[in-house]
């Protein structure tokens, strides 16, 4: 699927987009906006599929207000690298809705955040997504 139809189904945060490749990535510049997050694993074998569980709880149910809240698209996955280029870690992060803004629910499970970002410039590549 398309980024653009992707967020034809989900929330996405207000972007612009500042050049597609062919290789099927594309940059975009995300408006600045509140992410639940949540760390990345070191063992490959359960890198995202943990990462991804915590923040789907999280909008399951797992916060202080006990509400569901609706998926947003992209899952945006930060990774940090030295400078000679060696992996120091990676967050998983989903965007928190623009009508929760203002009244945040708080994470209740272990190893999940809040946090606020400014604009934030990604190289986006859509992969399948759920149905």
């Amino acid at each position: 699927k398309s980024l653009d139809s992707i967020c034809s189904q989900y929330e996405c945060p207000k972007f612009e987009k500042l050049n597609s490749s062919s290789c099927g990535f594309e940059a975009r510049t995300y408006a600045g906006g509140v992410v639940v997050s949540t760390y990345v694993s070191s063992d490959h074998h359960h890198q995202g599929s943990d990462s991804f569980k915590r923040l789907f709880s999280y909008i399951r149910g797992e916060n202080d207000q006990g509400i569901k809240i609706a998926m947003t698209s992209p899952v945006v996955t930060r990774t940090y690298y030295t400078r000679e280029w060696a992996k120091i870690r990676s967050t998983m992060h989903f965007f928190v809705p623009a009508a929760l803004a203002d009244n945040v629910p708080k994470p209740t499970g272990r190893g999940v955040w809040i946090e606020t970002w400014g604009n934030t410039t990604t190289y986006d590549r859509a992969f399948g997504g759920f149905d």
